[in-house]
């Protein structure tokens, strides 16, 4: 398996500490960020919705182009990456970075690092099966793009992408908090139980 193969474990080390270097002065603001992902408190997911929202309501009403929010974008990007340092220096102090900062700092870095690695994996598990069954690598490429432009076609943008933005941030608490895992679970018993019912033999009446 990919997870007992020391390749992977060795790849997996080696993220983990450019991690913690790339993030070296962004400790203070990286704890934070994944406290409101991982919903550790109850208001967060409620937060991260009001956010979103506001900012799709704000793209909706101003209707800038699409190099307008580009350009902005990485504006905003820029003076966050070049300000960003030098206010989480003055905000927080280096003295009060405590052990179980810098292990939840730990925990971070290899979550972040498990994700990449099974991201590289799944790639490369995609490159593995065009070249060892293309036919149905093909079929099954061809099938989702037809079904996702199918969407696109019938769905308006602005909601997609304010559908994906959402979701893609609220994974993670879901995620943490085992919400997917209980709706994933409770599908494959209603699945099985189904499969079950029609696999069953119909008594003939007498």
């Amino acid at each position: 398996m990919a997870e007992g193969n020391p390749a992977v474990v060795f790849e997996k080390e080696v993220y983990v500490k450019k991690l913690k270097r790339g993030l070296d002065n962004w400790r203070e603001v990286a704890l934070l960020a994944n406290s409101v992902l991982l919903w550790k408190k109850k208001y967060y997911p409620w937060i991260i919705m009001g956010c979103i929202t506001l900012l799709f309501l704000e793209l909706a009403y101003y209707d800038p182009s699409v190099l307008t929010i580009v350009s902005l974008t990485i504006l905003c990007i820029t003076l966050v990456d070049y300000f960003g340092p030098i206010i989480s220096c003055t905000v927080w102090k280096q003295e009060n970075w405590t052990a179980n900062k810098e292990r939840e700092l730990e925990e971070i870095c290899r979550s972040l690092a498990n994700f990449l690695v099974t991201a590289k994996l799944t790639w490369t598990s995609l490159m593995d099966l065009k070249a060892t069954r293309p036919n149905l690598y093909y079929t099954v490429t061809i099938i989702v793009l037809c079904i996702l432009a199918w969407i696109g076609n019938n769905v308006n943008n602005f909601l997609i992408t304010y559908s994906l933005v959402l979701v893609a941030f609220l994974m993670p608490g879901l995620i943490h908090n085992g919400i997917i895992q209980n709706y994933y679970q409770t599908l494959l018993m209603c699945l099985t139980q189904m499969l079950r019912g029609t696999s069953t033999p119909k008594t003939k009446l007498h």
